[in-house]
This record gives structure tokens, sequence and C-alpha cells, in this order.
């Protein structure tokens, strides 16, 4: 993983095929929970349709990844007071969530990236439309920037539906916006007390449409199949497979 510090393209190398080894450890090694091999001790892999049928991957999802200078603009957006900004690595604009995955499910999805790609090869930038607390109210639970959705990126969305249901794997049935997550809000905002000493939540500035808020439209270089695991700062996602969005060099 690319450090956000360092401000490289963290889609620099993703062209290979995919990786579906378990994070930071060697698919060899003994197995931690989780990982398709869990369960029987690794040197017993007599059942390999067993092993196929176990979940290998949680809340997987196909999204597409920005490029640079898409990520270092989001980036530099201002977190809101009672939030945790998304890491620079790990922005993205979902099209499909898919859950939990076997090996065999992964690698059918993956397998089917390129043909997805190729009739997006050159996705015009998607234009700004504005920023979103979700869900409305005085609970939001995240931040996101919302872009228009082109013909073209529908005709995505469409397809990936199609492969998602047809694989047997559950699809969102509500409408698509496309979306990147800015920041996670905190599951205890900070409370102030009124002039009658009852605690009452901070609120954040209203969002409006101020200069500040008038995003450039974003680029996109990748479609790829993330999957999210926790970590102590929040949620961190890895891409299992991917596919450029640009034509080769001739």
């Amino acid at each position: 993983m690319i450090a956000s510090s360092s401000r490289q393209d963290p889609t620099a190398d993703m062209n290979r095929a995919h990786d579906f080894s378990a994070p930071d450890q060697p698919v060899s090694d003994p197995p931690a929970s989780g990982h398709p091999e869990a369960g029987p001790a690794a040197n017993d892999r007599d059942d390999a349709t067993d092993n196929t049928a176990r979940v290998a991957w949680q809340r997987c999802f196909i999204a597409l990844a920005p490029d640079l200078p898409t990520r270092t603009t989001l980036a530099a957006y201002r977190t809101p007071p009672r939030a945790r900004a998304t890491l620079f690595d790990d922005l993205h604009l979902t099209l499909a969530f898919v859950g939990g995955l076997t090996q065999q499910q992964a690698e059918h999805l993956a397998a089917a990236l390129p043909g997805l790609a190729a009739p997006v090869v050159d996705l015009p930038a998607l234009p700004f439309d504005g920023l979103e607390r979700w869900p409305e109210g005085d609970a939001p639970r995240v931040l996101v920037a919302t872009y228009r959705v082109p013909p073209l990126l529908a005709g995505l969305v469409d397809d990936v539906q199609l492969l998602v249901s047809g694989a047997g794997l559950p699809v969102d049935s509500r409408p698509f916006r496309a979306h990147i997550t800015l920041a996670r809000y905190l599951r205890r905002a900070p409370v102030t007390l009124d002039v009658a000493g009852v605690p009452t939540q901070v609120s954040d500035p209203p969002l409006g449409p101020s200069p500040a808020c008038r995003l450039p439209p974003s680029r996109f270089t990748h479609l790829a199949l993330y999957t999210r695991s926790e970590a102590p700062g929040g949620p961190r996602y890895r891409v299992l497979a991917q596919v450029p969005l640009h034509a080769p060099m001739a």
C-alpha cells in the first residue's frame, strides 16, 4: 500500500491480474481466521470443494479507483470536526456491494472485470454534484462527494449488477447514487450543554453551496474488486483484482 504522505499514485501497480493471498501473509503460511483454508490443518486439503465453499473475503465490493489528481483534491478537503477522513489510498467510488465471497466467487468476479471495463475505456471525468451527509439528520454516518451519472457510467452499473445477480449474490435495490466517501463520523460525537444544562450534540457547519464545496470533476483509472477489513483507525480497503480503464499504449 502506498503511504498517503508520499502522494504517489496508488493505482500505478494496478495492472496485475489479481491478488487473493491473505493480507500480509503468504498463502502457504498457517491460515488466519477468515481465510479460505481456516479450520482444518493447512496440510489437510483432500476436500478442495469444501475449501472453496468457505467465505474467503468479507465485505467485498466492485468500485472505480480515482486517479492521483482526484485523490489529492478529495484528500485535501477539510474534515468535519467530529469525523475521520478516508485515507488517501482508500478513496473509491462503489458500483456494487457484494458482501462475503468464497475464493471461487472472487475469482469469477475478477475474471469478469475486463469484460465490464471494455465498454467504458476512457470513461470521461464525472461532474461533481455536491457534498452530502448520509443519512440526513442529527446523526450522520458519512460525508460524501456526489457525482452526476452519465449514460456510460449508468450502463457500467447495470452490467455490474447483472454480473452480481448472475453469480447468485445480493443486489442492492436502492437507486444508484455515485459518491465517494470523504469521511466517517465518529459514533460518539462531542456534546455540549445548553442554557438549561441539557446535553446537545455538536453540529457541523452547513455544507451549503460555498466555493469550498465546489470540487472539480473526478477521473478514474481502474475498475476493481475490493475487500474491506477493520483496523484500529477505521476500515481499510484492499484491491483483490483490477483492470485499467484506459486503452493500452500501441
